[in-house]
């Protein structure tokens, strides 16, 4: 029976869930960093290199949509291949893509298009690896290894976020004002991208059982057939079976409507020089911002963990609601706790998806259910730097900050209605009614 009271925060991951938490952070770190060369590089693309705000955020859009077609194609691919081979062969060609923007990043110029479309492809190919990594591989693999402490980890590892917005902004900046030259910035994100791939081959593998080690480092837990999970398929959890059950929808959604915040991560810099701020201020706002919100994101692990995905989401999205009034007051210290705020839910909210389906449909049923609840909350995602780059140059980012909240609201109601209890992992209805709601 599984007991309340012993709901531990405790990071008690053992080495090699240790290792997979190393890992998951260096992917959510690295592959978020190419998207971030236009916040490292402000304001060199627009001012010298003739590359509009629009026309960036037009391309992320572009990269982030090609990459939810990607996630929902490698959800069907990991329901009959090794997670970790997929995982492998992605970084491979992640590695490559980066190589390709720093080389293409050198030939753009004013007035030859032919520069801007090299990088714009190698950016598209950056994402259409990287998202399958940071959303599928990442999480799939967090759930295998541990089903009860998957929030705690993926608090954890989702530290990359925030601090790729932070450190991996300040040293790539760094890097380009000290050389002059785009290519450089990328070397950072390349060589931690290197260094996890290594993680991953030489340490790690799809479930914590093929290296004779306990699923959440607990020995206590059941080591399960592998052979038997892998051979569930997506079982009765089919395409139309998802489509048609409510619990699947509200999780979905209003996961995706809190992705809308994820926007303004690749436009800081245009932000805070639309309401008045000098392009200096850049990196230490994001810098501050990161030390917030690598405290938020181990938090929204622990709420995970302690008071339940449902809550955990609801109070995340009451977060995002005080960021849409915060940032109506053009003054440096409420602009900065909106983006503190905003911070938390980038790094943070990353938790909850994983977290929420494994708690519900268990292990087994985990990779059909996720393969296509990822790909709706990253159909949000993959529009939403568009969209508030829109809304900011035909309003103001004011009013982009007070959309991204009002979406928040509505993800927060979405959530108040799922059920407290529901459970459909088939097996063990104590661990999932507790992990899912409380």
């Amino acid at each position: 029976m599984f007991n309340l009271e012993k709901r531990s925060a405790r990071s008690n991951f053992g080495g090699r869930g240790w290792i997979l938490t190393i890992y998951a952070f260096l992917i959510f770190f690295s592959a978020s960093c190419p998207a971030l060369i236009f916040n490292a590089t402000v304001p060199h693309f627009e001012a010298n290199l003739g590359v509009s705000n629009v026309t960036q955020q037009t391309i992320l859009s572009i990269a982030t949509a090609v990459g939810t077609i990607m996630v929902l194609i490698t959800g069907q691919i990991t329901l009959k291949k090794s997670v970790r081979k997929l995982a492998i062969i992605f970084g491979v060609i992640w590695i490559v893509a980066v190589i390709g923007l720093g080389i293409s990043s050198n030939m753009i110029a004013p007035g030859v298009p032919t520069g801007l479309i090299v990088f714009a492809v190698m950016m598209v190919i950056c994402r259409a690896v990287g998202d399958p990594l940071t959303y599928s591989t990442n999480g799939t693999l967090v759930a295998n290894w541990f089903p009860k402490k998957r929030g705690l980890v993926m608090g954890w590892a989702t530290f990359g976020f925030p601090m790729a917005s932070g450190i991996g902004v300040g040293i790539m900046s760094g890097i380009f004002n000290g050389s002059g030259q785009v290519m450089a910035a990328f070397v950072p994100p390349l060589l931690l991208g290197i260094v996890a791939l290594l993680l991953l081959i030489i340490f790690l593998r799809d479930y914590p059982e093929q290296l004779g080690k306990y699923p959440d480092n607990d020995k206590d837990s059941v080591r399960e057939n592998v052979e038997e999970l892998e051979a569930v398929g997506e079982g009765e959890w089919t395409t139309k079976k998802c489509f048609t059950t409510k619990e699947f929808w509200l999780i979905s959604i209003s996961l995706g409507l809190m992705l809308f915040t994820v926007g303004f991560m690749t436009q800081v810099g245009a932000a805070l020089t639309s309401l008045g701020f000098p392009p200096d201020m850049v990196v230490p706002v994001m810098l501050g911002v990161m030390v917030v919100c690598c405290a938020g994101s181990y938090l929204c692990g622990v709420m995970d963990v302690k008071l339940g995905t449902r809550k955990a989401v609801i109070i995340t999205d009451c977060i995002l609601l005080v960021m849409g009034v915060l940032a109506q007051f053009n003054n440096i210290v409420t602009i900065f706790l909106a983006f503190a705020c905003m911070g938390i839910v980038v790094g943070g909210g990353s938790n909850f998806l994983v977290s929420w389906v494994s708690a519900v449909w268990g292990r087994r049923y985990f990779k059909p259910v996720f393969r296509w609840a990822v790909t709706i909350c990253n159909i949000f995602g993959a529009f939403a730097s568009g969209v508030i780059a829109l809304i900011a140059e035909k309003t103001s980012f004011n009013i982009a900050f007070a959309f991204a909240a009002l979406m928040a609201l509505l993800g927060g109601v979405l959530a108040f209605f799922v059920k407290k209890d529901v459970n459909y992992s088939g097996e063990e209805p104590e661990i999932a009614q507790k992990a899912a709601a409380e």
